[in-house]
């Protein structure tokens, strides 16, 4: 029976690498410890970060537990991330998605984590079926932040044409080009940065 099967409540992914001022995202999955399928009619997340390094920009609920019981909240004041979700009938099977977060990372830090809390009744963290608490374990995540980037959002760029005659080739980026048209090059700078070379290469006919 649906008592026998337990769920674990985890932070995906389990350890997020990233940069100052970088924008990520973090799921909170229920997923079942067994084979055994276990169905989900409730499922209630209350999270805790520390905002010395994180700020939360946005929550977007999962669909699998369509009845909002508390809607998708957050204060980057206090750290918390707060949302109850429920669903009458056609109960989803675990693994299901119950909400995605948005963060901000501002300071570095070797490790910040985001754990559960397990207050009741106000912020009880818990998964529940035909009126039992499944919740058997919660997974908490880390957040590693290193120093922001000096590189910027759109990779530098330089473009420059070339013309060669029918049945001669040009090499470009590792490749041998006979066809006129428009070729893209990736490149790493000196400090790390992408970079990008344009070639608009014409083709015209013997001379």
């Amino acid at each position: 029976t649906f008592s026998h099967a337990q769920v674990t409540m985890k932070v995906s992914p389990a350890l997020s690498n990233v940069s100052v001022d970088d924008i990520f995202t973090v799921t909170i999955e229920i997923e079942s410890n067994t084979a055994q399928t276990q169905q989900i009619d409730g499922g209630e997340v209350h999270l805790n970060f520390d905002t010395t390094f994180l700020e939360v920009q946005s929550l977007t609920a999962g669909s699998a537990l369509p009845v909002q019981l508390i809607a998708p909240m957050f204060d980057n004041a206090e750290g918390t991330v707060d949302y109850a979700a429920g669903i009458f009938s056609g109960f989803p099977p675990a693994p299901i998605d119950l909400i995605s977060i948005e963060f901000k990372a501002k300071a570095e830090t070797q490790g910040t984590d985001l754990t559960y809390e397990f207050t009741v009744p106000a912020r009880n963290t818990s998964v529940t079926f035909g009126g039992q608490v499944i919740l058997n374990t919660t997974e908490n995540g880390v957040v590693e932040i290193g120093p922001a980037s000096n590189c910027p959002t759109t990779p530098a760029s330089s473009s420059f044409n070339a013309t060669i005659e029918q049945g001669q080739s040009f090499s470009f980026g590792g490749q041998t080009l006979t066809l006129a048209g428009t070729y893209t090059d990736s490149l790493t700078t000196p400090d790390g940065c992408d970079s990008l070379r344009i070639l608009t290469l014409s083709v015209v006919p013997p001379a």
